[in-house]
């Protein structure tokens, strides 16, 4: 922020009242940028029925934002000021706007939109005094003695209007758009009798630009995101000292089946899901890992183990384990984790299902994860689909290979 510097026994000169105001004003508007963005918001300006109740509306107190000019009128002997800034209106007393007219005909109704926009005027004209070199003693009133009062205010303040739309049967009714450099603030609807506008009349505009939360209400949050389906790694951005981290291991295999001798799989249970909140470094790099879904190509035999998925060392979670193969086999047990803040150990697979009904028996279906569960298992073979489930057993049969689980994840979420 700028400053005028002033020495001890100089003639001051207007010039030094006048900088100062200029160089605040861009310096909130600089801070104002930097917080809230150049597009325009609105604060307050809370709209609520008059008391007694009427046909108008009391618009509270509150600001409007609008990005503009410094001074597209004169500021004094300092002149225009091509510079753009973020200006603010404020309005320090309620303003009633109305009254609005109710439909005029039965089964109508009207919307009509209040909308704001950024205004400055000049204003408090005065007669203000002027030296008179002939005569001190006796100044002159406005310059060179003209008699014309001045302004002596720059205002700047939230304009508010109303645009009535045109009545049309109730609920089919359109809200006018806004004016140009207006924002649309609140819809008023008013159907056909109204004879006094309540607050049920009254609604945001869904485009009006209110700040939803204040600083006091904010937490940190995460507005990006990465998913690895595939073992890599991720540099941590600038500006970037929290992230989350998901990681899911991979799914255990289902177990195999046979006809001769009779044997079928159990289904493989899920990788461990794990979620966890940690501090880092901007430029830093960490590895990923993706724990992979289990598979053997190999018919008859127990199913294979998912991988493990890690985030570095900050936290990770194991793959599920592998189906069985047997005449009554157990389903395979779901993987754990460590590090997280949220540590979920995966489904553990079904066991196979034994049916004597002389068309074969069934295997067991795979363990599932928080982001979803195994197809159904059947005499017919089903997989793993969503991240980290277990893939079901195979059912009795010539299709002996039970089916894969499915591949881990790993999500970072800055």
């Amino acid at each position: 922020m700028d400053r005028a510097i002033i020495y001890p026994g100089a003639v001051p000169l207007e010039t030094d009242l006048l900088f100062p105001q200029v160089a605040t004003l861009q310096a909130l508007g600089a801070l104002i940028g930097a917080t809230l963005g150049t597009t325009t918001v609105a604060d307050g300006l809370w709209a609520t029925p008059t008391s007694p109740a009427s046909m108008s509306l009391v618009i509270g107190q509150g600001c409007l934002t609008a990005f503009g000019v410094t001074d597209a009128a004169g500021f004094s002997s300092l002149g225009t000021n091509g510079d753009g800034i973020v200006r603010m209106g404020i309005n320090v007393e309620p303003v009633t706007i109305g009254p609005f007219a109710a439909a005029p005909s039965p089964g109508q109704a009207c919307n009509v939109l209040i909308q704001g926009a950024f205004a400055e005027t000049d204003a408090n004209p005065a007669l203000l005094p002027y030296l008179n070199a002939a005569n001190p003693a006796l100044p002159f009133g406005g310059p060179g003695n003209n008699g014309v009062a001045q302004p002596t205010r720059r205002l700047q303040r939230v304009a508010l209007s109303a645009r009535p739309g045109t009545p049309a049967t109730a609920g089919l009714q359109g809200t006018p758009v806004a004016d140009s450099g207006c924002v649309p603030l609140y819809v008023v609807t008013i159907p056909y009798g109204t004879a006094a506008l309540g607050a049920g009349n009254i609604a945001i505009h869904p485009a009006a630009p209110f700040i939803p939360f204040k600083l006091p209400q904010l937490a940190p949050g995460f507005s990006n995101i990465r998913a690895f389906t595939a073992s890599g790694s991720w540099t941590v951005p600038n500006g970037v000292t929290r992230i989350r981290v998901t990681v899911v291991g991979g799914g255990g295999q289902g177990g195999g089946g046979t006809d001769a001798p009779i044997a079928l799989g159990s289904g493989g249970g899920a990788g461990g899901t794990a979620v966890g909140v940690f501090a880092v470094t901007p430029g830093s790099t960490w590895p990923v890992t993706v724990g992979a879904g289990g598979y053997n190509p190999t018919a008859g035999t127990d199913g294979s183990n998912g991988g493990a998925s890690s985030f570095g060392a900050l936290i990770s979670a194991t793959g599920g384990a592998g189906g069985k193969c047997g005449t009554a086999p157990v389903g395979g047990n779901g993987g754990i984790c460590a590090g997280g803040n949220y540590n979920c150990i995966g489904g553990d697979g079904l066991d196979a299902i034994v049916i004597n009904d002389g068309n074969g028996n069934y295997g067991g279906t795979g363990g599932g994860t928080p982001f979803g569960t195994s197809n159904r298992s059947s005499r017919q073979l089903t997989g793993g689909q969503a991240p980290g489930v277990g893939g079901a057993g195979a059912p009795q049969g010539i299709r002996g290979v039970g089916s894969g689980g499915a591949n881990g994840l790993v999500i970072v979420e800055w």
